[in-house]
């Protein structure tokens, strides 16, 4: 995929709905890494899920009861 292109929805934008609600799942940020998808000043996943071990982005599961 092209730096800053959609991540999943096979590089497709994700639809947001004009009437209704949409969740936007943070963790599907856009391709492109560091400084184009998004900023964290480590190189690593700092959060320690398994989502997204190609990314710097600290990526941390919070159960939706929490409000994750």
């Amino acid at each position: 995929m092209a730096p800053g292109s959609t991540y999943g929805n096979n590089g497709n934008p994700w639809a947001i709905s004009a009437t209704g609600t949409t969740r936007i799942q943070a963790e599907n940020l856009d391709q492109g890494g560091e400084g184009v998808a998004y900023h964290d000043s480590t190189p690593t996943n700092d959060g320690g899920n398994c989502y997204r071990t190609n990314e710097g982005v600290d990526i941390e599961a919070i159960p939706y009861s929490t409000g994750g």
